[in-house]
């Protein structure tokens, strides 16, 4: 019988995959957690697997070419683009530091399933040391590994075997969703599709310093961090809260630069909606992308004179620094911030084109019927839809023209993609969602 192991990094995770494995009574599943408060909660259900106490007691301190030696020794490759998530999300962190938390909790999955062939991982995609290392250890010992990802049709997901790319799975059972209903609802609702596990992010950066349950959050984790010993994989630690006050103060700073959309029915523009900074699709599927500034820049160059309206990720409302701002519309002159609080779909139809890296902008201008242009690793990457470019420096060529989007080609696009999801919504412990999240996850087990 196949073993089954779960990975979970926090307790809303593990409280939600707990529920899925009672709902399958299923007894090969096991929980592996690496945070103190899902240890504590799964110890009496005999479905835990404690990450988080036997990665305590390893206290390393290795060197930079102690670690290379090690991770050769383990044929890891590409450690460094491996951790960008880490670096890139936890700003200015040791690196060291990082890399020997890589390594203990790779030695974690080696100690424990060395000797075990049949078994299976699943986990949320995500790009912190625990999702890395399961799936790392995976590919090295070629086991096999899924992702999960939340897809663009509401109250589904994408299952992802052996690989972080753009590659769902198949789903070979009959799903009745009307493409053409569906498509004209999005568009007439202008509604985004947001899980409602990530809706907390999608606040303005003054109620995010208000909220009073972060407040309250941040106490108790520093409570049990220092009083307690525990260990959090989302530690809300003075980092992150200096993040969230600096947010603040980037957005009163360029709130006197946002365009209202009255303003903007008045301009042509090309449109860059901005990507969450720190997300899995642009720290690691596409990272040579990182650095948005670099790349909008380089946009208002190839396009000049036309215009080239961007608008920060409402999940991550301050996120571009004033600073950043102010020196590159200061040499680019065809740049325009939009106010973030505009909904995504009246900039959408207004655009004459949408050049995104990888977001889930990419479908949504397709509701559209506009000429998208793309450079990363998506789900659209091989669309006749799209202009996928693998450099930024072709876009002027590309842009002479407008791809025209033939309704039918978009319906039937997305009619071939529905074949790739699978119902149900991560995190969500709603009895009819752990339903039929259950149903989906069979298909799997």
């Amino acid at each position: 019988m196949k073993e089954i192991y779960i990975i979970s990094l926090a307790l809303n995770q593990t409280k939600f995959w707990s529920k899925i494995i009672k709902k399958t009574k299923k007894k090969n599943i096991k929980i592996i957690t690496f945070d103190n408060e899902s240890s504590n909660y799964l110890y009496s259900k005999n479905i835990l697997m404690d990450a988080s106490k036997e990665i305590k007691k390893k206290k390393y301190n290795y060197s930079l070419n102690q670690l290379v030696k090690k991770f050769k020794f383990y044929n890891i490759n590409n450690f460094d683009r491996l951790m960008n998530h880490e670096y890139i999300f936890f700003g200015k962190r040791d690196k060291i530091k990082i890399l020997n938390n890589f390594l203990k909790t790779f030695e974690f999955f080696e100690e424990n399933f060395k000797k075990k062939k049949n078994i299976i991982f699943i986990q949320e995609i995500g790009g912190f040391i625990p999702n890395i290392s399961a799936y790392v250890y995976s590919k090295n010992k070629k086991l096999n590994h899924y992702f999960l990802e939340t897809s663009f049709f509401q109250n589904h997901f994408h299952i992802l075997k052996n690989t972080i790319k753009c590659n769902p799975v198949y789903n070979s059972q009959k799903k009745n969703i009307n493409i053409k209903k569906y498509l004209s609802m999005i568009k007439k609702l202008k509604k985004i599709n947001i899980p409602k596990k990530d809706i907390s992010h999608f606040q303005t950066p003054y109620k995010k310093i208000l909220n009073f349950y972060n407040f309250l959050r941040f106490f108790e984790k520093k409570f049990k961090q220092i009083f307690l010993g525990y260990n959090f994989i989302f530690a809300f630690d003075f980092k992150i809260l200096k993040n969230i006050v600096s947010n603040f103060f980037n957005h009163q700073n360029l709130k006197g630069y946002y365009l209202s959309l009255e303003e903007l029915k008045k301009i042509n523009f090309t449109y860059y909606p901005m990507h969450v900074p720190n997300d899995f699709a642009l720290t690691i599927r596409s990272f040579k992308y990182q650095d948005q500034i670099s790349l909008i820049k380089t946009i208002a160059n190839k396009i000049y004179p036309k215009k080239i309206l961007i608008k920060e990720h409402p999940a991550r409302i301050g996120s571009l620094n004033i600073n950043d701002f102010n020196k590159m519309i200061s040499k680019n002159k065809n740049i325009l911030i939009a106010d973030p609080k505009i909904n995504n779909f009246e900039l959408l139809g207004k655009c004459d084109f949408l050049i995104t890296i990888n977001s889930k902008a990419g479908f949504e201008a397709m509701v559209f019927n506009k000429p998208i242009i793309s450079f990363g690793e998506s789900f659209y990457k091989k669309s006749k839809l799209i202009n996928f470019l693998k450099e930024p420096k072709n876009i002027k060529k590309t842009y002479t023209f407008k791809k025209k989007i033939y309704t039918e080609l978009r319906n039937s696009f997305f009619q071939k993609f529905s074949n790739y999801i699978f119902k149900g919504q991560l995190y969500i412990t709603k009895k009819n969602n752990i339903n039929e999240f259950t149903k989906s996850i069979k298909q799997i087990l």
